[in-house]
This record gives C-alpha cells, sequence and structure tokens, in this order.
C-alpha cells in the first residue's frame, strides 16, 4: 500500500501528458524544480518541526493548518516564485503550474503521511495522494481557462460558475480532510471527497473534449 502512495502522483503526471497528447520532455526543468524543492522542504521540515503534533478538536484549527501549510502555500508561493524568476513567456509560465506542482507533491505528500507518528490508512495511502493529484489538474486547467477568458477575451469564459468551480476544487479536498482529522466518522468526509472526484473528474472531461476552449495558441505578455 506504501508502494501506492509513492508512484501515485508521478503515475497521474504521465497519465495527464499521455492523455492531452503532450511531451512530457519539454516539462523537464519544470518536474524537477518540483522534485527538488519537494526535497528541500521536507528535509528542512523534518528538521525544525516536531512529528508528534497533537491534533485540535476544533474544525476550523485543522482546516486552517491543512489548507494553508499543506495547499495554498505549496501551491501559490512556489508557483509565484517561480513565476518571478522565470523569463520564459506568458504561456509557457502557464503550463508549467502543473508540472511544478504536482512534482512537489510527489515528494510532500508521501513525506507527511508517512512521517506521522500514527499508521495510515486506507484514506492517507490511497485517497490523499490521489486528490492532491486531481486536485493540482484541475486548478492548473481553472487558471488556464481564467488568463484565457480575460487575454484573449473570450466572452463564454466568463461565466461566474468557472470562479465557483476554482473555488470549490481549492476548498473541497482540504474541507474533507480537517474533517476526517478530527473525527472517526467517514460519511460527511466520504461524501465530500467522492464529490470532490465526480466534479472534478467531469470538469476535465468536460473542457477536454471542448474545442473552443483550446489554449495551445495563448500568448501572454511577458
Amino acid at each position: 500500500m506504501t508502494l501506492f502512495l509513492i508512484i501515485c502522483i508521478p503515475f497521474c503526471i504521465l497519465s495527464v501528458y499521455f492523455a492531452e497528447g503532450k511531451s512530457l520532455s519539454a516539462h523537464t526543468p519544470d518536474l524537477c524544480l518540483g522534485l527538488l524543492t519537494g526535497a528541500l522542504f521536507c528535509f528542512v521540515h523534518g528538521f525544525f518541526v516536531f512529528p508528534f503534533r497533537v491534533v485540535s478538536a476544533s474544525y476550523i484549527s485543522n482546516l486552517f493548518r491543512i489548507l494553508l501549510f499543506y495547499n495554498l502555500l505549496p501551491q501559490f508561493v512556489l508557483y509565484g516564485f517561480f513565476l518571478l524568476l522565470s523569463r520564459d513567456d506568458g504561456a509557457y509560465k502557464l503550463e508549467f503550474f502543473f508540472p511544478l506542482i504536482a512534482s512537489f507533491f510527489a515528494v510532500f505528500v508521501p513525506y507527511r503521511i508517512l512521517r506521522t507518528p500514527f499508521i495510515p490508512g486506507v484514506y492517507e495511502l490511497f485517497v490523499l495522494p490521489l486528490m492532491y493529484a486531481l486536485q493540482t489538474a484541475v486548478i492548473a486547467k481553472c487558471l488556464k481557462l481564467i488568463v484565457l477568458a480575460f487575454s484573449e477575451k473570450r466572452e463564454n469564459l466568463k461565466n461566474p460558475v468557472l470562479y465557483l468551480c476554482f473555488l470549490v476544487f481549492l476548498f473541497l479536498p482540504q474541507t474533507a480532510e480537517a474533517i476526517r482529522a478530527i473525527t472517526p466518522r467517514m460519511l460527511l468526509c466520504g461524501i465530500l471527497t467522492s464529490a470532490f472526484f465526480v466534479a472534478a473528474g467531469g470538469f476535465l472531461v468536460y473542457f477536454k473534449f471542448q474545442s473552443n476552449f483550446k489554449i495551445n495558441s495563448l500568448r501572454l505578455p511577458r
């Protein structure tokens, strides 16, 4: 079961590029940066953070911790940092969100699950890595569509539903994880997790087959 945890996100990265018919070699630098950053982050975290943390009984406290330190900081601080350093064109900067963040999670998610003093269950070993991989893919797609809507003035993309989906996909997985952390009752956590997988999968499939939403020609300013 631990093997699945380790190979799940790398396999999902390969699957995304295979499904989209894109070359993985073009994003090798982004993948390497994500892996190295993930390894460095885990090293610093493991050296300075005590692993035996008492889990708060407060749902809000757990949600804030998981959302901030396991989701928002890795995704947007890491992406924003490399966005500022990169000298590539705008289209490439938009494309490297997924390989950069997904490869970071490929190191960080197994690390934080295996480092816990508790024995990880099926949810931690199977569901969480899949959820983080799918969440990264969906957020990457949402960012592309939002930028496309305003850079090329695509009125069919300026739909409030798109931005609502972005917020739901950004918060829903960590909401389910926070509930899992404070209660052994899996019903609500299972409902939210299932809703996320169904909604995210449907979102990706829908935009995969919509020719009006192709982003291959997107050219953003440097």
